[in-house]
């Protein structure tokens, strides 16, 4: 949000003014200038007492209630300057913004665009309206208005800073950054800027310059709960769990309050496996913020993980009825029907999923794989086929789209899927194992063989695997074995 917008060249102000109204209201722009604002209000309401008809001491104590959090006061003061002059632009604008930090967004657009009708060079209503827009979610008039700050005023780091946020709302990270680079040229002060920046590049999965941003804004302010929180969920997703939660941990010693690190903790911990840590922190963003959907779902998803599939369900539901429209919710409930053997049901949460979202990678393979289960391997073949058509970039999918096959018999596609999946991602012991009985039922054993080695080599997600893969290696060596002594008999 833009700063507020006052005249403080008072020597003009006071012009024929009574000198006691004239010296309160001098009084009152030098505790302004402080950010004395309650003395600036001590003063003004003395000015008024003596001249309640002039219309600058209301506009001034309006500014001071801002200032001091109490907008409906502010909303009061700028109204009754704006009944004894109609065409005090600032008051519009002033009111504005205090009805934005009311939330009151609606109200916000329409103080800014009779301040504009007034005065169409006022960069700051510009500027205020834009920022009422992005609460809003309208982020193409949002840009509009913030371009039209700029090109009265080109020097406002903190425009750049809104239309950056509008430009990161809308996924153009690219130009979020671009807008946030420009804030820090004309201040390279702005924690705000570095940290927000740090958003941007984590959305485009610049997880080390995420960090490095973060760490700049807490240089500058060392107490700046979100951008330890943002450098926690960097860290989170580079899969550096401890510091994800140690980093969350300083966000919350800083804002106990602060539901969001609850949260982000609490998937770290998931990540970590220690589900009951996990479960904690999701209840606790619940208890601060019960309206909290990403919390029920996340919650619903470490309820997954410790198998209570009955919980899991009930917490999603929960995150649905917040959110109608949340397909990870679906996702997340679907796969808890599917734990508990209910493919049917299961199916129903990922359609759903998909009707709300229907490029939803995920959605599309858990459907693959439910049908699967089922051993219905043609429709298994067709969802995973629509993920990759999607994502084509997905060693997961190509796994479990080559097991399918293999499952069918269809060696050939079994082994084309299989040896992608092994392209984009070397350590996936799955596709060896798969690959090689492939192999090994074509009667390629020694391919066979160096596969289920190798899967021999990598970790394994499931106890029983490497068992699997073991006995399947010894039956290859056998046939190897026999083959051999079959062509040394010939």
């Amino acid at each position: 949000m833009n700063s507020l917008m006052v005249d403080i060249n008072s020597s003009r102000l006071t012009k024929d003014k009574d000198f006691q109204v004239a010296a309160d209201f001098k009084s009152s722009v030098r505790c302004i200038k402080r950010q004395d604002w309650n003395g600036a209000i001590g003063y003004l309401t003395q000015a008024l007492a003596i001249d309640p008809s002039w219309d600058l001491p209301y506009l001034y104590r309006g500014f001071a209630h801002t200032g001091k959090g109490d907008y409906d006061r502010a909303v009061a003061d700028y109204t009754q300057a704006l009944r004894i002059n109609p065409t005090l632009a600032e008051a519009y604008t002033n009111r504005g913004a205090a009805y934005y930090y009311k939330g009151d967004y609606d109200r916000a657009i329409t103080d800014h665009t009779c301040a504009l009708r007034i005065n169409p060079n006022n960069a700051h209503a510009y500027a205020n309206r834009g920022a009422s827009y992005n609460e809003k979610g309208d982020y193409d008039r949002a840009v509009a208005d913030l371009n039209l700050a700029l090109r009265i005023n080109p020097h406002d780091a903190e425009v750049y800073i809104n239309r950056g946020v509008a430009y990161n709302n809308k996924k153009d990270h690219d130009r979020a950054v671009a807008d946030y680079t420009q804030a820090l040229r004309i201040n390279p002060t702005l924690a705000e800027a570095y940290t927000n920046r740090g958003a941007s590049y984590y959305y485009r999965g610049d997880y080390d310059l995420a960090i490095a941003d973060h760490t700049q804004a807490l240089r500058i302010n060392p107490i700046f709960a979100e951008a330890y929180h943002n450098r926690g969920n960097a860290y989170n997703n580079k899969k550096d769990y401890d510091q994800a939660i140690a980093d969350c941990t300083r966000a919350l010693r800083i804002n106990p309050g602060f539901a969001q690190a609850y949260n982000s903790r609490g998937s770290a911990y998931n990540n970590k496996k220690d589900y009951d840590r996990a479960i904690a922190d999701y209840t606790q963003a619940l208890r601060i913020n019960p309206g909290f959907a990403q919390a029920y779902n996340n919650r619903g998803n470490a309820y997954n993980n410790k198998e209570d599939y009955d919980q899991a369900i009930a917490d999603c539901t929960r995150a649905l009825r917040i959110n109608p429209s949340y397909k990870e919710a679906y996702v997340n409930r679907g796969n808890a029907y599917y734990y508990k053997g209910d493919y049917d049901r299961a199916i129903v949460e990922f359609t759903q999923a998909l009707y709300i979202n229907p490029t939803f990678v995920e959605a599309y393979t858990n459907c693959g794989n439910v049908y699967y289960y089922k051993g219905d391997y043609d429709r298994a073949i067709a969802e995973f086929t629509k993920a990759l058509r999607i994502n084509p970039n997905s060693a997961f999918v190509y796994n479990n789209r080559g097991n399918a096959y293999k499952e069918k018999g269809d060696y050939v596609n079994a082994i084309a899927d299989c040896t992608e999946a092994i392209r984009l991602d070397p350590n996936c012991a799955n596709s060896y194992k798969h690959r090689g009985f492939s192999y090994m039922q074509t009667g390629e054993y020694a391919k066979a063989r160096a596969d289920l080695e190798k899967a021999l080599q990598l970790k394994h997600e499931y106890a029983g695997t490497r068992a699997d893969i073991e006995a399947l290696l010894q039956k290859v060596i056998a046939l190897q074995s026999a083959d051999s002594g079959i062509r040394d008999g010939l």
